[in-house]
């Protein structure tokens, strides 16, 4: 009797840890100091390159489009909290993103709800000293829509992209 009191015990308190611990949110480093619950990735936005633009040169500017993949609006700066960062090694520098934006806001509506809702993100890395063909990590920041009203969630998308000389 005191064993199976015992092993209750220990299940029980075995149960706890883990459900605790699934509490957590796993984070995803995007890049440094961009850290994201790992939901919120590629999940609600998502960035795609053009069809049809295949050759991707490093001094060009790329335009990117940006969907809406979940179920409610996501808002954007006029820049669209872009970050764009440098492949160097096992690290990542953050670059200058040499482009002009209008200044307004973008709310992104679902694709299901319109599906022609996208924008277009264009960003023009300014890229010094790289060996070509260099990598590129280009991150969006947005927040999450709630009828019709700004939510205190971030949401972001990010895509890799290949820089030929």
């Amino acid at each position: 009797m005191k064993f199976v009191l015992k092993l209750s015990t220990y299940i029980i308190l075995l149960f706890g840890v883990f459900s605790c611990a699934s509490e957590k949110r796993v984070m995803l480093n995007l890049a440094p100091g961009i850290d994201f619950p790992v939901e919120e990735v590629n999940t609600r936005v998502n960035l795609r390159e053009i069809p049809g633009i295949t050759d991707v040169k490093i001094r060009d500017g790329q335009d990117l489009d940006l969907v809406n993949i979940g179920h409610v609006p996501v808002g954007f700066a006029a820049d669209f909290g872009v970050r764009i960062f440098l492949a160097n090694g096992n690290k990542w520098e953050q670059l200058t993103n040499n482009f002009g934006y209008v200044d307004r806001m973008y709310i992104i509506p679902p694709e299901a709800d319109d599906p022609l809702g996208d924008a277009i993100v264009s960003v023009n890395p300014v890229i010094d000293k790289a060996e070509p063909p260099v990598k590129v990590r280009v991150i969006v920041i947005g927040t999450v829509y709630q009828n019709e009203k700004p939510t205190a969630t971030l949401t972001a998308a990010y895509i890799d992209l290949i820089l030929q000389p």
